[in-house]
């Protein structure tokens, strides 16, 4: 998926959005609205980080990273399809919030 706007793009995650992800994923704030697991270890960060990269690259996956010129700030996803309806996820960093995203 890759969409562009005037402020912000969704587009799939490259390995250099690693530290971003992981930074969105550790934050107090944001683990209080998006379910984001306690990750055991690093190992299990990576995976994680390694399925979400997956999906974002798969057309059927509906999975992205937002930007915000070159920089990620949050994650996109779809959670689920019921009939004509879908549902939708989405994180940003705290840094970013009430900036009318």
């Amino acid at each position: 998926m890759q969409i562009k706007t005037k402020r912000l793009s969704l587009m799939p995650l490259s390995e250099t959005d690693m530290p971003a992800v992981k930074e969105l994923f550790t934050n107090e704030n944001v683990k209080k609205t998006y379910m984001v697991p306690d990750f055991a270890d690093e190992n299990a960060f990576l995976r994680t980080f390694s399925h979400l990269q997956k999906l974002s690259r798969d057309e059927n996956g509906h999975t992205a990273g937002i930007f915000l010129g070159e920089d990620l700030i949050g994650l996109f996803h779809k959670v689920d399809i019921i009939g004509d309806r879908v549902e939708v996820g989405y994180a940003i960093h705290p840094s970013f919030w009430n900036q009318g995203y």
